[in-house]
């Protein structure tokens, strides 16, 4: 096995290329970036596929979400919202990297995990109950 580095940047650049083979290899996975008017990497969205079918056909219906800060050269906030499976292991199904954690980066990270997992009767969401997601989640999933 090959060890490969790079350079963060040539990290960003790769992203593109990295979320489409995602959506060609695994069905239904679910990759938006968003760049600026310089064509600049502003934030994204991933959900796997596989995850997302697991979920709706094998796990409780809840879903438990979070934000953390990232440290290093470039900062930023990854919110992500993961399940529970019969065996209570952690399967990951959303995750959104941009700029802070704000009301309108979580409103539109839940729009596209709607999109993900569609209409569920009798879904639960858990938070930390911070004002920006209980916000989104009234907008989202009234």
């Amino acid at each position: 096995m090959r060890l490969m580095k790079g350079t963060r940047e040539e990290s960003f650049s790769r992203l593109l290329v990295y979320f489409h083979n995602l959506k060609k290899h695994n069905l239904g996975t679910v990759a938006y970036i968003q760049t600026d008017l310089q064509d600049r990497y502003e934030y994204c969205f991933f959900a796997i596929g596989c995850a997302i079918r697991a979920f709706r056909r094998f796990c409780r219906k809840v879903i438990i979400m979070d934000g953390a800060h990232l440290k290093g050269k470039y900062k930023g906030a990854i919110l992500h919202a993961v399940v529970m499976d019969g065996n209570n292991q952690i399967l990951p199904i959303g995750y959104r990297i941009c700029p802070k954690e704000t009301t309108d980066s979580w409103t539109w990270f839940l729009e596209k995990l709607h999109e993900c997992i569609g209409d569920l009767e009798g879904i639960t969401l858990v938070t930390d109950r911070a004002a920006s997601i209980a916000v989104s989640i009234q907008t989202v999933f009234p």
